[in-house]
């Protein structure tokens, strides 16, 4: 299960969110006939008022173009989630379990959450949450950001709502400790993340020691065939920076970003 929902279903509705984020004309109707179904199983299966076959499951992951380990994760979960043989159900739970933590499976954020969590202070409460002197309360989470009371409290109503967080006994528990967007996509909310970031990291340069900050660049000439090449050694970066440095066991004592650029610096001209 992934974020109260079945990893399988969140599939679904993640990709739906992603294709009609691209094309405004793009809608249910419209991914059910390039999935092979109807539009009513379609809204049924989503609702989990329907189930799945394991063919269909097998087929659903090559339409969608998923890769080995998210074929082997949907297929598992349909197969835990709609199996008809209750001893067979109960392998594929424990071994979708399993897989889920192999992988380290990052929870997908879907469009409609970017939109919601456009502002660069929802990520930023995330990680104050994990502080070792964290304070569960508004003023101090406020008073940490420089924000006021009032937009972190709403913030938190959001982040309870989407159930990335959770209150307990006078604490917010975060429930995903990894997420990411999708990669490649063009999103209005995503560009609204990066531009407030790259307007901190403006004040940053400018505010902040030198002992506190890290500002790093360099220009190549490049080849653009190697692009696609390129971005996969940054993402790979990333997810190695946070194995080594982020830690769920570990004291965390302030909460830092990284931002990773590489743009083309020169233009064509035609």
């Amino acid at each position: 299960m992934s974020g109260g929902k079945t990893y399988h279903i969140e599939t679904l509705e993640n990709e739906l969110q992603r294709r009609m984020g691209s094309n405004p004309m793009y809608s249910l109707r419209s991914f059910a006939r390039d999935l092979g179904v109807s539009p009513s199983w379609l809204s049924d299966f989503l609702k989990g008022k329907k189930g799945l076959s394991e063919t269909k499951a097998k087929t659903l992951t090559q339409v969608l173009g998923l890769n080995v380990k998210e074929s082997e994760l949907f297929q598992t979960c349909v197969e835990a989630s709609h199996s008809r043989q209750k001893q067979k159900k109960i392998e594929a739970s424990k071994k979708f379990v399993a897989l889920k933590s192999e992988f380290k499976l990052a929870r997908k954020v879907s469009f409609l959450e970017q939109r919601k969590i456009s502002n660069w202070y929802y990520l930023a409460i995330l990680e104050l949450l994990e502080l070792e002197d964290c304070e569960h309360t508004t003023k101090w989470l406020a008073q940490k950001l420089q924000l006021p009371a009032q937009l972190v409290s709403s913030a938190i109503d959001d982040l309870i709502e989407m159930e990335w967080i959770k209150a307990s006994k006078g604490r917010w528990i975060v429930t995903d400790n990894e997420s990411e967007s999708s990669y490649d996509v063009s999103s209005e909310a995503i560009k609204t993340y990066h531009r407030q970031v790259l307007e901190k990291a403006k004040n940053a340069l400018t505010e902040q020691a030198l002992q506190d900050r890290e500002f790093l660049g360099m220009t190549l000439a490049f080849n653009r065939k190697d692009l696609s090449r390129a971005k996969n050694e940054i993402r790979h970066f990333q997810k190695e920076f946070a194995k080594k440095f982020y830690t769920e066991s570990a004291k965390k004592d302030a909460v830092y970003h990284l931002s990773v650029q590489f743009f083309r610096f020169d233009k064509d001209y035609v």
